[in-house]
């Protein structure tokens, strides 16, 4: 029985298994919970979470680190007394919350579509006026991950922020992404890797 945990998310790897486990999950904004010491993707998306019991453990990890200098600015607006001071049984009375259905129900099955109305209804019934099927402008675009430009700025992130991780270490054999592949490449046999892994990293940009 696990009564909390942390993940880091870049793109869903938090919220997605909250979701799939139908636990409460946070994904904080970027610098609100420092990132030192954990493996990177892309600076400006990666976020430390919480999943379960989320906002006490939100509450202990929130806060500046001069390891992480995405931290400083964001430390400014956590409120005198932490999060769990808003966790009432009226929180939801004149708050304002937005809905965007498209594109994102469209692939869903009947059962969640029944569980995301329920929730609907539970956020009304909790006081909040809920602004139902909003519209964001040009959401294919944003949603897709070439055309919105994350997946070559992933690519580009990745690759100087691991290095940077990997020559901070204190000991450790591997100090650059480049010895990471060729560790993959001479233990291949016993490795799995996904296809052009190595390539995709070794000649994204920058």
């Amino acid at each position: 029985m696990i009564a909390v945990s942390i993940g880091t998310e870049t793109d869903g790897s938090i919220l997605c298994p909250s979701h799939a486990n139908s636990a409460v999950g946070i994904k904080p904004t970027v610098g609100l919970t420092s990132r030192a010491g954990v493996v990177p993707v892309s600076p400006r998306q990666d976020t430390i979470g919480t999943v379960a019991d989320a906002v006490h453990v939100l509450d202990a990890i929130a806060g500046f680190d001069e390891f992480d200098p995405a931290t400083r600015e964001a430390s400014k607006y956590i409120p005198y007394g932490g999060y769990k001071q808003f966790l009432k049984a009226n929180g939801l009375k004149g708050k304002r919350i937005g809905v965007v259905r498209n594109p994102f129900l469209s692939s869903v099955g009947e059962y969640e579509r029944q569980a995301f109305e329920s929730h609907v209804r539970i956020l009304r019934q909790g006081g909040a006026t809920v602004f139902d099927k909003l519209e964001i402008s040009n959401i294919e675009t944003i949603s897709n991950a070439t055309r919105s430009g994350e997946a070559v700025a992933l690519l580009a992130e990745f690759k100087v922020s691991v290095n940077a991780y990997l020559k901070q270490l204190v000991v450790s054999p591997v100090r650059t992404l480049a010895d990471v592949i060729a560790f993959n490449q001479k233990f291949s046999d016993s490795v799995s890797i996904l296809p052009n892994e190595n390539l995709t990293a070794k000649f994204s940009p920058l």
